[in-house]
């Protein structure tokens, strides 16, 4: 039983590290999505910069997710996440590519 277990863990272990592996999107294409979408809903872009890590990102998402915001961010604007400073909480990999420069371009 327990050779079962060991190697259902190891299964799970690789399955999820596909998962993990997988390239994140471009933050240019992302943005350049979230654009082509809202100028066809007639909306704004409102492009997150978030990590993982970041406390204050998380109380800005549970702010969009809330019942009472939800509705009206979801009336007026398109909204693209990207993550972004990820080095920080040891994630790197949880950036997007060319995220920074877009932190750059946007100050």
């Amino acid at each position: 039983m327990r050779e079962i277990t060991v190697c259902a863990a190891f299964l799970l272990l690789i399955g999820s590290s596909g998962v993990v592996a997988q390239k994140l999107p471009d933050a240019d294409k992302i943005l350049s999505q979230a654009e082509a979408q809202a100028r066809e809903q007639q909306k704004n872009v409102l492009l997150v910069f978030g990590a993982s890590w970041c406390r204050y990102c998380k109380q800005f998402e549970s702010f969009l997710a809330a019942p009472q915001t939800q509705t009206i961010i979801a009336k007026h604007f398109v909204v693209a996440r990207l993550g972004v400073h990820e080095e920080l909480g040891r994630n790197p990999k949880l950036n997007n590519p060319r995220s920074n420069a877009l932190i750059r371009l946007f100050g």
